[in-house]
């Protein structure tokens, strides 16, 4: 007999009993779900960063604007921040 398929097949035995080998795969979907969530979570997190990284980009153009002395309508028109906001970073 292959030696491989012999190797897969005693892989495939080595539980003693059905409640061992649902507990088994019980625990394996359990890692597949807790992957799962991990992966959504770091996808949210990376999203999250880029749009807080956005955030602060449109908030650094906008004080080197008011530096610079354009008017809080323009700062507004071009950051699309409104004009509170703007005030805030004063």
């Amino acid at each position: 007999m292959n030696q491989g398929l012999d190797r897969s097949q005693s892989r495939y035995f080595i539980f003693s009993n059905h409640e061992e080998r649902e507990a088994y795969e019980a625990h394996l979907k359990w890692l597949r779900i807790d992957a799962n969530t991990l992966k959504k979570a770091e996808a949210k997190g990376i999203e999250l960063g880029i749009e807080l990284g956005k955030a602060d980009g449109i908030e650094l153009i906008a004080k080197k604007m008011l530096t610079a002395g354009l008017d809080m309508d323009m700062i507004s028109k071009v950051s699309g921040l409104s004009q509170e906001q703007i005030k805030a970073l004063i």
